[in-house]
């Protein structure tokens, strides 16, 4: 059922190619035996959702996953032709663009309870109670990525803006260490670093929850969607991550256990991040050309994006017929 339903988007069946209906065709099947699709796999996170779930069985296709610490080197992969997808947050889309990297927006998932995957964090024991207090101090975020745009956001809610801090260029590991040796003052982190900085016994300072929706795009190859047998394997891997969403939410107490064990933390850290990271698909629409347009003139304002966007035609819709299909989270 997976395969069907999926590749019979992909190929442009009537609903998804916007057909009128006296024009609707029979789709053909596609045989995806022998295709390999290349996934960019943001510290391994999505590749132990969807073995857990068993979301991926039965696929007449190859996944190969590779691991990145961050959006931004996944951007590079595609670019380098290395990889077909991955799954980021909105800002290394936009950077992506603006370098004139060639890939769409194919899908978009929207979080359950927005907010609580992202926080910028002071270490254990520091005096700082609030983001007035950072002033003058490091944060460490990796450049490029949604932590960054946490990072500058909430900085200009203080007094003297972004500039009143110094914005360490580090992924989320590096980040995390660093918090934890006193070589910064703070960070902005993502799960599950996040949940190992509150079990080190770091405070949090706020929630992404004022800055951000918490989308998380999926990133696809122009020369991956220009391919009809790599198309319909993304459509398929779509409803299959969807799949793994909804099995995550219904089965909170294995996953956890799960998560916990891959990222040597606790149960109950483990089950606060799963339930913060479930999230469902959504139809691409204004909601997101509107989000990411505004993060791209908060890049431009604080000077790190010098390129002019034209944000929406990042997207594809594509595979938004498909939506109406899939299981939520």
């Amino acid at each position: 059922m997976l395969v069907s339903v999926a590749i019979a988007v992909a190929i442009g069946g009537a609903s998804a190619s916007g057909a009128s209906s006296r024009h609707k065709t029979t789709p053909k099947k596609i045989n995806l035996s022998g295709v390999t699709l290349n996934v960019g796999d943001l510290a391994g996170q999505t590749q132990i959702l969807l073995n857990d779930s068993g979301a991926l069985k039965g696929a007449q296709y190859k996944v190969n996953f590779a691991t990145f610490p961050a959006g931004p080197p996944a951007v590079a992969a595609i670019q380098g032709d290395s990889i077909d997808l991955t799954v980021t947050a909105d800002t290394p889309a936009i950077f992506a663009q603006a370098s004139g990297v060639p890939l769409k927006v194919v899908a978009v998932t929207q979080p359950v309870a927005p907010g609580a995957s992202l926080g910028l964090v002071v270490p254990k024991g520091s005096t700082i109670t609030s983001i007035g207090g950072l002033k003058g101090t490091k944060i460490a975020a990796a450049s490029g990525t949604i932590l960054e745009y946490v990072a500058i956001q909430a900085l200009n809610g203080a007094d003297g803006g972004w500039k009143n801090a110094t914005i360490v260029n580090l992924n989320p590991a590096l980040a995390l260490s660093a918090l934890t040796s006193n070589s910064v003052q703070a960070a902005v982190l993502i799960q599950p670093y996040l949940a190992e900085a509150v079990q080190a016994g770091a405070d949090v300072l706020a929630l992404s929850t004022s800055y951000t929706k918490g989308y998380s795009y999926f990133l696809a190859a122009d020369s991956a969607l220009a391919n009809t047998k790599k198309s319909a394997a993304i459509a398929d891997y779509l409803h299959r991550y969807a799949v793994a969403e909804h099995w995550a939410a219904t089965h909170t107490a294995t996953w956890a256990q799960d998560y916990a064990t891959a990222n040597s933390i606790s149960l109950p850290l483990a089950t606060a991040a799963v339930n913060a990271a479930l999230a469902s698909f959504v139809k691409i629409g204004p909601n997101q050309y509107n989000s990411i347009t505004n993060e791209a003139a908060a890049f431009i304002q604080a000077g790190l994006l010098t390129t002019p966007v034209d944000t929406k035609t990042l997207y594809t819709t594509k595979f938004n017929a498909l939506v109406a299909t899939l299981p939520k989270g």
